[in-house]
């Protein structure tokens, strides 16, 4: 019989190391989109730094595909470095392209590369999660003549790429995390809401609510919270550090204070709730620059894309 648990527990051990980590419940998550640390120590120590401060635990972090490939161990090295600090870390990749039937091209590769990169690594350099930031409102169509009809088009073709990207990532043991716009709650498809329909196909959406105030956060959040509570999946409550959505400061001083304001309030108001994973900050360099008094002489490197192409 000793033998048999003891047996068990090892099995369990196993299991656990090579298990996806998950975001600790009610903790933050950041976007970083110009990761400019990955070759340097001491730019790296600077981020953990910063993360540990402000209680960071899960960062959406982009990850090149030509880098993948071409530079596997230099994200071998920051995962199993991260991982050591308990962060849990998701691939971020995507574009509005991506959408489009016609440009599947760059997710299939995009989620091969994870997908290779993850094989080929030790459980603690590995990814835990694939997180797409594809936004079909971006694109022009949206809201071109006949947008109606339009929208509705691209919604199933942004849907069919869900679809796909979720059989690919259940194959691999990974969850699927995606970053939505609120209106997502306000488009009706034929039988039920585009909210509705994404939230079936991933295990955690990002709501991007950039807003300056908690009550609009909170009404924007809303409807993607009630979704994912019915269906057992996870929100993060997405928060903009650019300083066109919050409000402003006095000269001399710094804007961190007012991010930080809404962010406990929003935390506060939301604790306890199943469905929340935590307030997301978008994004690395726009957070850093909310630091500085003059805003001027403290620009962030890549304040909306990443340096280099996503493909």
């Amino acid at each position: 019989m000793c033998g048999i648990l003891l047996g068990v527990l090892l099995v369990g051990v196993a299991w656990a190391a090579d298990a996806p980590r998950l975001a600790p419940k009610g903790r933050r998550a950041l976007w970083i989109w110009n990761p400019t640390f990955l070759e340097n120590g001491d730019d790296f120590g600077e981020l953990l730094k910063f993360t540990r401060k402000r209680r960071v635990q899960t960062l959406f972090l982009y990850a090149s595909t030509r880098r993948l490939e071409a530079k596997p161990e230099v994200y071998r090295k920051f995962l199993e470095r991260a991982h050591r600090a308990n962060l849990v870390v998701h691939a971020l990749n995507g574009s509005p392209e991506w959408t489009l039937r016609e440009e599947r091209s760059e997710p299939r590769a995009f989620l091969n590369a994870v997908f290779t990169f993850n094989r080929a690594s030790r459980a603690a350099e590995r990814f835990d999660a694939v997180h797409l930031d594809v936004e079909p409102q971006s694109l022009r169509r949206w809201t071109s003549p006949g947008s109606e009809d339009i929208r509705r088009n691209l919604a199933e073709q942004y849907l069919d790429l869900l679809k796909w990207a979720r059989r690919k990532t259940s194959d691999e043991g990974l969850r699927l995390a995606v970053d939505i716009p609120v209106v997502f709650a306000t488009i009706q498809l034929e039988s039920r809401p585009l909210l509705a329909e994404v939230m079936e196909q991933v295990d955690e959406v990002a709501v991007m609510a950039y807003l300056d105030n908690t009550a609009e956060v909170l009404a924007g959040s809303r409807v993607p919270m009630e979704h994912a509570t019915r269906m057992g999946k996870g929100v993060w409550v997405g928060l903009s550090a650019d300083p066109e959505h919050l409000p402003r400061a006095k000269p001399g001083k710094k804007l961190e204070p007012a991010l930080e304001k809404l962010a406990r309030e929003v935390e506060r108001s939301l604790a306890g709730r199943t469905a929340f994973r935590g307030v997301a900050i978008h994004d690395y360099d726009h957070y850093r620059r909310t630091q500085c008094k003059s805003l001027e002489k403290c620009r962030p490197d890549a304040p909306q894309a990443p340096a280099e192409s996503t493909y």
